[in-house]
């Protein structure tokens, strides 16, 4: 229902070049990806496949199995993000189009890049329903798609913030609050880098203990 009423809201303004307009537009596309999300770590749109990775498995037999675990979500973010292309994309405020594509293929990059390998990944706030996924990421030194990744993030964070110049402040949001989300998304793929202690943070805030 929720997912419903914010796709709603994005084809309501579609055509608002209004602060609120467009504010409306990029919350209600960030609502609807996080029910998106809900959906797979609620273990209701998950995958066909929901056993662990058998060890020494070759990489491309590990890479189906890792894909069955979560195939009906990814035809879910793939049907939800070509319904958004169709509809959004020759409107006048296509910012939650441009935010949907963000968290698409961004979360595609930093599952591609667990899968291939990276120095650091804390697997401990995985829900117990879904703890076969750890066995499929792997932690080691990082590949050349990592650097691809960035280097792509980060020209179309360039080419957003050129966008939002020499135009109307209402107009320049379109493509600004895509870009600092995409850089926030660029900042979560660097911490895969280095040994930062997440859950020791978490805990600090909600003050658990770990």
């Amino acid at each position: 229902m929720v997912a419903s009423l914010s796709l709603g809201t994005l084809l309501l303004t579609s055509s608002a070049l209004s602060g609120v307009g467009i504010f409306s537009a990029f919350v209600s596309a960030v609502i609807l990806w996080g029910c998106v999300e809900l959906s797979y770590y609620l273990g209701k749109i998950a995958g066909t496949h929901t056993m662990p990775c058998p060890p020494q498995t070759p990489l491309w037999s590990r890479f189906k199995l890792a894909l069955g675990t979560s195939i009906w979500h990814e035809l879910l973010v793939l049907g939800l993000g070509f319904i958004l292309i169709v509809l959004l994309y020759n409107a006048t405020n296509a910012v939650g189009l441009y935010t949907y594509m963000v968290l698409w293929l961004m979360r595609w990059s930093a599952k591609l890049n667990l899968f291939f390998g990276v120095p650091n990944f804390n697997t401990s706030w995985i829900p117990e329903r879904l703890a076969y996924i750890s066995t499929y990421i792997k932690t080691g030194t990082i590949t050349p798609f990592f650097f691809i990744t960035i280097v792509c993030a980060s020209t179309v964070v360039y080419q957003l913030l050129a966008k939002s110049n020499n135009v109307s402040l209402e107009y320049s949001l379109i493509f600004m609050m895509p870009a600092v989300l995409l850089i926030l998304a660029i900042l979560e793929h660097l911490f895969m880098l280095v040994p930062f202690q997440d859950l020791k943070m978490w805990n600090r805030v909600f003050n658990s203990k770990s």
